[in-house]
């Protein structure tokens, strides 16, 4: 499918200008203003908090709000060709980023969550967040989960395919994408299988992301090369 052509400056939640005193990363005047309006009602620009209670806000800050994982707190677009990062930058559109293991494919989708400010999920992660709620004494819910993860505006999806092993996570997957898409909000997904092969997997997944745009990532695995 063809990207889409709009800016990231069009989108009314990016177009905050950085506060003067944070650090100089030019995008960081879009995640400022994007996490205040998206990111589980978290207030941070200086308009909206007490003077005394006053601080930079760092990338990693930023990281740790966005549950981006510290392997990835320096990932950014600028370690892709030009032909992936106008892909990546010049829409916010739901999007399958795919290819072989070790391609790029999360290193791609930190950049990306950076870039836009979107929440992070690990799908493994949540899969066993969910288990965890099924034993007496837990300080969530499964409903709470996934609650916190249907709300972003743009949630990125880790691993896509982490969920295929049971029909708990599949179900759990499809619950949480269904949500997403009723809401008319954006989510980005990794996986090493194409469009073509996770309908051979299952074809209510497939259902749902074949109107993603779609990202192909290829090249030696990196962890190895």
């Amino acid at each position: 499918m063809t990207p889409s052509s709009t800016s990231p400056a069009s989108s009314p939640e990016c177009n905050s200008e950085a506060t003067a005193g944070r650090e100089s990363d030019p995008a960081m005047g879009r995640l400022i203003g994007f996490i205040d309006h998206c990111v589980d009602g978290i207030l941070v620009s200086r308009e909206n908090v007490p003077r005394t209670e006053e601080r930079v806000l760092t990338l990693e800050d930023v990281r740790k709000r966005l549950d981006i994982p510290p392997l990835y707190g320096g990932a950014r677009l600028e370690d892709f060709p030009e032909h992936v990062r106008k892909l990546a930058a010049t829409s916010l559109k739901d999007t399958l980023i795919f290819g072989p293991n070790g391609a790029g494919k999360t290193h791609l989708a930190a950049a990306i969550a950076f870039y836009f400010g979107a929440r992070w999920c690990s799908m493994w992660n949540l899969l066993l967040r969910v288990r965890r709620t099924f034993h007496a004494g837990t300080a969530e819910t499964e409903l709470e989960i996934l609650t916190k993860l249907s709300h972003p505006q743009v949630l990125v999806i880790d691993d896509l395919l982490a969920a295929q092993k049971t029909d708990f996570g599949m179900s759990t997957l499809l619950g949480l994408l269904n949500s997403r898409i009723e809401q008319k909000r954006v989510t980005i997904v990794t996986c090493d299988k194409s469009l073509a092969d996770i309908d051979k997997i299952d074809s209510s997944l497939a259902s749902r992301i074949a109107g993603f745009d779609r990202i192909q990532l290829a090249g030696p695995d990196r962890r190895i090369a």
